[in-house]
């Protein structure tokens, strides 16, 4: 086909490699700081998360 642009980067290509491997270091790494923080957050009992295992009926009762 002429007139067809084709990428100049090959997906085997070391550069392609590479920052692919980056960006899913980095995707993975937010991911499991999130999820660490909201645990911390849950054990150190914020304000706005109830006691594990609380049913919503007695935990809403608390907060009005």
């Amino acid at each position: 086909m002429q007139g067809v642009d084709r990428p100049s980067v090959s997906v085997l290509s070391p550069e392609f490699v590479a920052d692919v491997a980056e960006n899913w270091q980095s995707e993975f790494l937010q991911f499991f700081l999130f999820i660490g923080a909201t645990v911390w957050l849950v054990q150190r009992g914020s304000a706005e998360s109830k006691p594990v295992g609380m049913p919503h009926a007695v935990s809403a009762a608390e907060s009005e």
